[in-house]
This record gives structure tokens, sequence and C-alpha cells, in this order.
């Protein structure tokens, strides 16, 4: 059995879906090789970047209510649109969780990412 560390990061890679963290201003502080594979991207590419480099305008106006809702500790799920680098649209399923550091300060949040684009198509 390996040690914790190393089946945690084995889960992580493993996972079917994507798996985004950001931090309390909306950077992207980490995401797995699926969620860039997701959307084009190379794991390097998206770390970094604001949550907006990738998604159009119209989604744009739906992030602050989202967020809010992440630093008032709510977590939830919900389908959202997703901008590829290739220009093309994304849909999602995201269950996203609030982060809290040791004193209970807002710190960013975890989302868990599933594509629907097919399942949305038919």
């Amino acid at each position: 059995m390996p040690a914790m560390k190393e089946l945690y990061c084995l889960i992580v890679e493993t996972a079917q879906e994507g798996i985004w963290v950001i931090d309390d201003k909306a950077n992207t502080t980490f995401v797995n090789q699926k969620m860039a594979e997701m959307l084009g991207y190379t794991v390097d590419e998206m770390v970094g970047s604001h949550v907006f480099e990738f998604m159009d305008e119209e989604q744009h106006a739906l992030v602050p209510v989202r967020l809010q809702r992440r630093k008032e500790g709510i977590k939830e799920q919900y389908e959202f649109k997703l901008r590829r680098k290739d220009g093309s649209d994304q849909l999602v399923l995201v269950s996203a969780n609030p982060l809290y550091d040791t004193n209970g300060k807002y710190m960013g949040a975890l989302g868990m990412v599933a594509d629907i684009t097919e399942r949305k198509q038919l």
C-alpha cells in the first residue's frame, strides 16, 4: 500500500473529473491533468490564471455570485459553460466547496468538474 501522500496524488491524477483549486481572488492554484486536458491547456498554462480567462463575458457575470457563496461557506453543484483554448465551449457540472485555513479564514475553493457537453447535446 502506498503512503498516504502518494495515494492522494494517485487519486487526483486518476480521477476522471477535473480538479480545480482557486485562491480567495479566483486565481488558479492547482488543476489536475484531466482538468487541463478538458480545456485544451497544459497544467502550467492554467496555474496562476484567473478563472475569467476560461470563460466568455456572459459567464463572467455569474462568477461573483458563485464566489460570494463559497465565501459564505455554501457548497453547491451547478452547470457552467467554460471556454476551451481553441475557443469552443465546454459544458461542465461543477461541485464546488469552500476552503478555509486553520483559523477558519476563507482561502479559496475546490471544484470537481465533470464534462457534460455530450450529454447536454443529446
